[in-house]
């Protein structure tokens, strides 16, 4: 019975113990930054027909309305430098929110390195890469 409540009070200690220290550490999930300019979701897929990427500003908020985005999305073959500047489509999963997903029918090599590249059209030096 005595390894029963010693259990008990080790499992709490270690509890206890966790709580303290991870509340010591602050989560900022929203802060400034300078060197983001945009959340890329997705991946490609050499089988299917058409590529779907999401592309949005890293902002602090959710589109609510709709309204345009600086954004001109390609996807290139790195071995051959093929590229293709992405069609952007707004769409709305949820009533009254709304993202971009950029679209390609580019044909995909299976094996090949791909880049992703979004930049501001409006400031060709903000872009993300996403290889």
């Amino acid at each position: 019975m005595q390894i029963l409540g010693l259990k008990s009070a080790v499992l709490f200690a270690a509890i206890a113990f966790s709580v303290v220290i991870g509340c010591s550490n602050t989560f900022e999930p929203l802060q400034e930054n300078d060197q983001y300019h945009f959340s890329i979701y997705g991946y490609l897929d050499a089988s299917a027909d058409t590529q779907w990427v999401r592309v949005m500003p890293v902002r602090d908020s959710l589109y609510f309305s709709p309204r345009p985005l600086d954004a001109e999305v390609t996807l290139e073959n790195v071995a051959t430098g093929q590229s293709v500047v992405m069609n952007d489509s707004l769409f709305s999963p949820l009533q009254g929110v709304y993202v971009y997903n950029f679209w390609t029918k580019m044909k995909l090599e299976p094996e090949q390195t791909y880049r992703l590249t979004a930049r501001h059209t409006t400031d060709p030096k903000n872009r993300e890469k996403l290889c």
